[in-house]
């Protein structure tokens, strides 16, 4: 068994063993630790680091796309939609799109207008069956309504 106390009587102290001086040490630590992290996390949550890239919900403008599908064959179509915008490397996609036979379905994009000016132009295109492409064009309007592209398959 370890002596975790010891009495020097001739010295009239009281002394603990290392045991003991280790557990105070590394409680001492853990709780100046725990301490720093508090603080510091709610030092930090108080700052706003990002303040430049927020945006109010009246300043966000949406440029939207809907792309309408009329697929006039005899049977569904499974394929994906792009639309992206001429010029940029921007983008949107929807894969697993399915156009059922003799009917038009209606697929809306939304991009940032910010990044669609009026005047600048998109594609849209529907790749479906065997890598069949159909693609249509437009220009962004300054009408601030969705722009709408027709596609027709096959």
């Amino acid at each position: 068994m370890k002596r975790i106390c010891t009495v020097n009587f001739k010295r009239h102290l009281l002394s603990f063993s290392n045991v003991r001086n280790d557990y105070i040490k590394r409680t001492f630590l853990f709780t100046i630790i725990l301490v720093v992290t508090l603080v510091s996390s709610i030092t930090l949550s108080l700052f706003n680091w990002d303040v430049q890239a927020q945006e109010s919900s009246n300043q966000k403008q949406i440029f939207r796309v809907n792309v309408q599908i009329t697929n006039n064959a005899d049977i569904n179509e499974v394929g994906t939609i792009h639309v992206s915008i001429d010029g940029t490397n921007i983008s949107e996609v929807i894969n697993g799109v399915i156009c059922p036979a003799k009917s038009t379905v209606s697929y809306t994009f939304e991009f940032n207008s910010n990044d669609v000016p009026v005047g600048k132009g998109f594609t849209a295109e529907m790749v479906y069956g065997d890598d069949i492409f159909k693609k249509a064009s437009g220009v962004n309007s300054p009408s601030n309504t969705p722009e709408v592209i027709h596609i027709t398959i096959p």
